[in-house]
């Protein structure tokens, strides 16, 4: 199972912020922050031999990428404006390299049309209500039950153990047979919510889990292997796929 988390310093002359970039699965994030980014700036990220560009949407921006990443990628990033350089960190990223994905281009001339019909306030207040409930983290409607389940339940600190900026806890629902729900965090955010029974790689896993788990082996695990796997981004409630 994919488990990488990389994190580089973002300065010039001085620290001014940091990236991380984080896989689980296959799932890709990126976190870009800064107290003096603002949304007038772009960034360059370099994943080993991949490049990619963003807009930064203020002293926080997170991104979510469609191809993964491997543990010995080098990884760069450069944040600039079209006067320059802001912050660089990690493997060289030049700023040639940035105005290729964000140098203003000429804009052809198109007739003039009539203006678009502006929404009256109420459908505005519409609007803005339902982009709001649309970018509601999917982990602040359920974080006082998962809450709940960390201090009734006992650790599991093989997980914690074995995956990084992660906490578990073990479910027991009949006798012995249980199952686990972790938490992974970046920077004391929780990102990814996991959940998990125990089990052996040559068994199939339990129904609910077969076709979007992945088994991660666990030495020592009493009676078991490992643990099959699978996590949902905390933010938009998405399953990853194995």
């Amino acid at each position: 199972m994919a488990l990488y988390k990389k994190t580089i310093i973002l300065s010039n002359g001085k620290t001014l912020g940091y990236l991380t970039v984080i896989q689980v699965g296959s799932d890709v994030g990126v976190k870009v922050v800064g107290d003096s980014f603002t949304d007038q700036m772009g960034a360059i990220l370099k994943i080993g031999d991949s490049v990619y560009s963003f807009p930064l949407s203020g002293t926080q921006t997170e991104i979510s990428l469609s191809s993964g990443m491997k543990s010995g990628d080098e990884i760069g990033c450069l944040v600039a404006t079209e006067q320059g350089s802001v912050a660089t960190g990690g493997a060289n990223v030049s700023f040639s390299e940035w105005k290729k994905h964000f140098a203003p281009q000429p804009q052809p001339e198109v007739a003039e049309t009539a203006a678009p019909p502006v929404p009256s306030p109420t459908e505005k207040d519409d609007i803005l209500e339902k982009l709001s409930r649309e970018k509601d983290d999917f982990y602040k409607t359920i974080k006082e039950k998962v809450d709940e389940l960390f201090v009734i339940h006992p650790a599991e600190t093989f997980l914690s153990e074995r995956i990084p900026d992660s906490q578990w806890v073990k479910i027991r629902y009949e006798k012995e047979d249980y199952y686990v729900i972790g938490k992974l965090t970046d920077n004391g955010a929780v990102t990814y919510l996991g959940y998990g029974v125990p089990g052996k790689e040559a068994v199939k896993p339990p129904k609910i889990a077969d076709g979007i788990a992945e088994f991660l082996a666990i030495p020592n695990l009493p009676e078991y292997e490992g643990y099959w796997l699978f996590f949902q981004d905390a933010k938009t409630g998405k399953i990853n796929n194995a």
